[in-house]
């Protein structure tokens, strides 16, 4: 059974986790592999993420990036429709509304992007409000 909690999971976490395996985006990582929380991504998000590793990085870090996600079982949301990238770009930059709108459109219970969330006592502590 998979678990309550969606997190959804943007490109500089996924990033941020791959090159510090002790930080806390590694941490996020942690908590879905554990399966307390199903990770979220999007098409867009994944292919960001191993672009700018390919770009910044040394070949181990995009190892570790591979290794991430062995067992994981993301699930991989589809690509946002424009009315919903239209509305996140109201609450966002317009160059990152398409991955809140795939975030949203996920029905996550929480976003865990650069420092917008994070994690506490095991629930998702930040929600898309």
């Amino acid at each position: 059974m998979a678990p309550e909690d969606k997190l959804f999971l943007d490109a500089s976490v996924l990033i941020a986790a791959a090159a510090s395996p002790t930080g806390g985006s590694a941490l996020a990582m942690e908590f879905c592999n554990a399966r307390k929380a199903t990770p979220l991504v999007s098409r867009l998000v994944l292919i960001e993420a191993e672009r700018n590793l390919r770009k910044k990085f040394e070949e181990s870090v995009l190892v570790r990036y591979y290794d991430m996600f062995a067992g994981l079982e993301p699930h991989v949301l589809p690509t946002p429709e424009q009315r919903e990238i239209e509305a996140a770009a109201e609450a966002i930059r317009p160059k990152d509304a398409r991955v809140r709108a795939a975030g949203r459109a996920g029905g996550g219970s929480g976003y865990r992007g650069g420092s917008n969330c994070g994690i506490r006592y095991g629930r998702v502590t930040h929600g898309w409000a």
